[in-house]
């Protein structure tokens, strides 16, 4: 049950990715020619939709934008945006779980693990580098570094800065922040899967559709494209 909610949350996080690559495909076009456009170009072809959301460079006006704002202007849905936000949470709370558990409580009450312990530790977070820069600015964890690369940073000091993490709305996370918690390579395996997915339901209703026509004694083929495909098989 947990796996498929998983699901879902990530098949939102492509959803919102996608939007984020649409509106940004937009913007580029209002721009005059002369000045830095942000259309993103495929590296390859055959990218998918995650593929061209993750070269969106970070400077992008979309990137600082917050999900609730394109939900107020019909350019993204209301409920995918919510499980994206809820994703990113669960990403953040796992990352506080880990730090709580393998880390050391101050005389403060806080508790505070090094980069280094933190890598080795993290084993259940997708994106350690991008979540941990989401929850700094969201003010869950402090550290003295603009970035942390492993080997040059595993001394510096990771500190929890609050023990919970309330459910957030869609004024907390921008269109960055989602992808910053994102892993490319996971979210094209689900990408992938929900296609392969949704061809299997579409293939097993044209088969429901043609047992109902022998039923009825109806012998004329169906048209329908999934009907068709499930012939060829």
């Amino acid at each position: 049950n947990n796996n498929n909610n998983n699901k879902e949350d990530e098949e939102a996080v492509i959803d919102v990715l996608a939007s984020m690559t649409a509106i940004n495909r937009r913007q580029s076009r209002k721009r005059s020619s002369k000045r830095v456009s942000f259309q993103p170009e495929m590296k390859k072809r055959g990218g998918t939709i995650v593929d061209a959301s993750f070269q969106i460079p970070e400077d992008a006006p979309i990137m600082q934008r917050t999900l609730s704002v394109s939900v107020k202007k019909g350019q993204l849905n209301p409920n995918r945006a919510a499980a994206a936000v809820r994703y990113i949470d669960n990403e953040i709370r796992k990352l506080m779980e880990v730090i709580e558990s393998h880390g050391t409580k101050g005389k403060d009450g806080r508790f505070s693990i090094t980069y280094g312990d933190l890598f080795h530790k993290a084993g259940t977070l997708e994106n350690l580098a991008g979540t941990l820069r989401t929850a700094k600015k969201q003010n869950i964890v402090q550290y003295d570094a603009e970035m942390l690369l492993k080997g040059m940073h595993d001394s510096i000091a990771i500190v929890l800065q609050t023990s919970s993490l309330p459910d957030s709305d869609l004024d907390t996370y921008t269109y960055g922040q989602v992808r910053q918690v994102s892993v490319r390579k996971r979210l094209n395996s689900t990408l992938k899967e929900s296609v392969r997915r949704n061809t299997l339901t579409k293939n097993a209703a044209a088969r429901a559709r043609e047992r109902l026509r022998s039923k009825r004694g109806e012998n004329k083929p169906s048209t329908s494209r999934e009907t068709q495909q499930q012939q060829q098989q």
